[in-house]
């Protein structure tokens, strides 16, 4: 339930901060000061510097990605539905579903396409119609 983190840069012991529950996926924001840790209980949005969550969604999550511009969070919603997730405004942006069971998700470097892998082999391209802010 421990999230360690280590500096490479400097030699010693990893910093963290301890869950509630087991985490099941992380994702870092482009900028590297967010970190999204997913687990039964829901996310949370971790700064990264002063070792505190910043904010929570009550969404269990087994995968999650962020939009290059930090601000969109894409999350394993439910069995076969990604949530994108408006960071700076806390509100849900829109759901893609998926053809099977989720296992791991991506998003393109300009945030204009979706990668779902989906039990059985299956992977899902969405184009979103949007780009996220």
């Amino acid at each position: 339930r421990r999230v360690k983190i280590w500096n490479l840069d400097v030699d010693g012991k990893p910093e963290g901060f301890r869950e509630k529950s087991e985490p099941r996926a992380l994702a870092f924001s482009p900028d590297g000061w967010l970190l999204a840790v997913g687990s039964e209980n829901g996310v949370k949005l971790w700064r990264v510097d002063a070792r505190r969550d910043v904010q929570s969604l009550n969404r269990p999550a087994d995968a999650l990605t962020f939009a290059p511009n930090g601000h969109c969070l894409a999350l394993h919603a439910t069995a076969q539905t990604v949530k994108l997730w408006d960071t700076a405004k806390e509100r849900e942006l829109a759901r893609i579903e998926s053809h099977g069971p989720i296992r791991s998700i991506a998003m393109s470097q300009n945030g204009r396409l979706m990668a779902i892998a989906a039990e059985g082999g299956v992977i899902s391209l969405s184009s979103l119609s949007f780009r996220p802010k």
